[in-house]
């Protein structure tokens, strides 16, 4: 609990690792660092165009027919309530456009519930039930698996508690159902070993522990060619360790994940197995030096680059059969990068190491649509808040769709994207405005139409700002990608849709000439809904009070020049949730032989 609450109070400290920095001693490090797997979808392939995974898309048992399956988009907080006791976490729940928000399953923690289920989101699985795991909490508080019926039953329970032996504790990854209809989770570590992968049945029952990942050297745990070619160096078998902590299931049917840490050099692995737990073998083992390393069309020099290392998100398969791997540190300058390679772990590329202009220290994995890989970046773009980005395999070209502003929209983007076949979904675990933290977002994948439609506030009235519509209280949502779902609110606390947020108004202020061309004000503003404007004119420097211009009902507003004089204009905007109104614009027209030239537009002030 005590690194629990360190994680939460270093949260806006500048390129902290998500988990911890490394310590002098190796011995903590194996105990601070985790695995997380992926659930890839078992025949993959949706269509010649589109590959979607049952765990970015929060598709129903792996049910790959078409993608964003549920009306609702699901996440979990690290805080929150929706009773007058307990603040260990909620599931949240928002219509796709922002509206209907609501909280339902409380957790209350150890011993008889689960607590903080910051690093995962729920999965609704084929029986229509929702899946989910908590970071600690359950019978031994070291983690829990939980199912949540999402009907007029409004019930959840514990189908599974952590243990400190086989299957370890502290859950870092996605609970998800594979094509075998089972329920398999990872769990971190603990005290018998470096983490672990579960399966069971839907009640809890018939518990199978896959794999233990022990660090240790072990010489039954086999290494592939391509594994043992990307470390660069030989690698005896009596040095061959094992990663530690787990997670996913590929096109062939095995199960894919990386691990943090462990492997030789303790730079983390790629590991995959059969869903019976057999045929368990390293495919990529990661490390901290200098190598040649291929990237998209050429080779890099081997003092040019660091090899992949630190992953902390899954791995996604490509149409081409090859996996891609976002790792947190390594690439140029060692401040991670999107890596590719073999599903054999042959032929290691990078495709794009971070940088500062473009996003640096990605968390979690990558996500596959029509050709191209998304993800996002922990810090890095215009305003080191995090990215989201794109890279078109087929072009080998690397863009940013959206630079995190904080103050508007969020930023430490630690989750992956999902994908609904028409938007990009995902959240900022902080940031957002005053007393928000995090947000949740979409975007379209070809970077327009980015909607903040969520603002988690950290307020004791309630996340919704009303103090009538207390107990609700939701914030720090989910360091993972959120899922979609459809999911009763019969039993759930709702936040009323939120009126717009004005993001800018330009210019602040303009001087201009009887007779000439005033410059537009324009509004950028967010909100739930279809916006609606309307302008005012005001004689004084007030927002209130002001005469309705007949007509200006846009989000531009060119003022008239015709008569000497200040004039002060503003704009409401108006959503689903209400109204907003802008601040005053003042517009100070001249005359006279000292006045610019009749017919100039006008300068301005921004």
């Amino acid at each position: 609990m005590k690194k629990t609450i360190y994680l939460l109070n270093q949260l806006s400290s500048a390129k902290l690792s998500p988990i911890s920095r490394r310590t002098k001693s190796s011995s903590l490090l194996l105990k601070a660092t985790y695995v997380l797997i992926l659930m890839l979808a078992h025949n993959a392939f949706i269509n010649a165009q589109t590959y979607i995974h049952p765990n970015q898309a929060g598709q129903r048992g792996g049910n790959t027919t078409s993608p964003g399956v549920g009306n609702q988009v699901v996440t979990s907080t690290y805080y929150g309530k929706t009773t007058s006791t307990g603040a260990q976490g909620v599931i949240f729940v928002s219509n796709k456009d922002g509206t209907h928000k609501f909280g339902v399953a409380d957790f209350n923690g150890y011993p008889s519930d689960g607590s903080y289920p910051f690093y995962t989101t729920p999965h609704q699985a084929s029986d229509g039930k929702v899946y989910g795991s908590t970071y600690v909490g359950g019978a031994n508080n070291i983690g829990a698996v939980y199912k949540y019926e999402a009907g007029s039953a409004c019930q959840k329970s514990l189908i599974y508690s952590n243990s400190a032996g086989a299957s370890s504790g502290g859950n870092f990854a996605n609970v998800n159902e594979l094509s075998d209809g089972k329920i398999y989770a990872v769990m971190s570590y603990g005290t018998g070993g470096y983490g672990g992968v579960v399966k069971m049945d839907k009640d809890g029952s018939n518990v199978q522990v896959l794999h233990v990942f022990k660090y240790s050297t072990d010489t039954a745990t086999p290494y592939t060619v391509g594994a043992l070619a990307n470390a660069g160096i030989a690698v005896p078998v009596g040095a061959r360790y094992d990663g530690a902590y787990p997670y996913g299931e590929g096109a062939d049917g095995k199960v894919y994940g990386t691990t943090y840490a462990g492997g030789y050099g303790n730079f983390g692995t790629v590991w995959r197995m059969d869903k019976d737990g057999s045929n368990y073998e390293i495919i990529q083992l990661l490390y901290n030096s200098y190598r040649v390393m291929n990237n998209a069309t050429s080779t890099i020099p081997a003092t040019a680059v660091y090899g992949p290392r630190n992953p902390y998100g899954n791995v996604a398969q490509g149409q081409d059969g090859r996996i891609y791997l976002l790792t947190y540190t390594g690439g140029t300058g060692n401040v991670g990068g999107l890596w590719s390679f073999n599903a054999n772990g042959t032929d290691t590329r990078i495709l794009h190491s971070g940088v500062s202009a473009d996003g640096t220290y990605p968390y979690r994995g990558p996500t596959i649509i029509n050709g191209a890989v998304y993800g996002t970046f922990s810090y890095g773009g215009t305003n080191n808040n995090g990215v989201v980005f794109k890279y078109d395999l087929t072009t080998n070209s690397y863009s940013k769709l959206h630079s995190f502003s904080n103050t508007t929209d969020g930023y430490l983007p630690w989750a992956g994207v999902s994908y609904d076949g028409t938007s990009l979904y995902g959240t900022c675990i902080a940031g957002g405005g005053a007393g928000v933290i995090g947000t949740l977002w979409k975007i379209k994948p070809d970077g327009s139409d980015f909607q903040v439609l969520h603002r988690f506030k950290n307020d004791p009235g309630g996340s919704c700002g009303d103090p009538q519509l207390a107990p609700l209280l939701a914030y720090y949502p989910s360091a993972e990608r959120v899922t979609f779902a459809n999911i009763s609110a019969s039993c759930s606390q709702t936040c009323p849709d939120e009126a717009p947020v004005i993001n800018s108004i330009t210019p602040a202020e303009q001087q201009v000439c009887v007779g000439t061309t005033a410059t537009a004000i324009t509004v950028s503003a967010t909100g739930t809904g279809t916006l609606t404007y309307q302008w005012y004119s005001n004689t004084t420097d007030s927002n209130s009070g002001g005469t309705l211009i007949s007509g200006a009902t846009t989000n531009t507003y060119t003022p008239p020049a015709s008569a000497a004089g200040d004039m002060y204009y503003y704009v409401v905007v108006t959503g689903d949730g209400g109204s907003t109104t802008s601040n005053a614009v003042r517009v100070t027209t001249s005359s006279g032989a000292s006045c610019c030239n009749a017919g100039t537009t006008a300068p301005v002030v921004n």
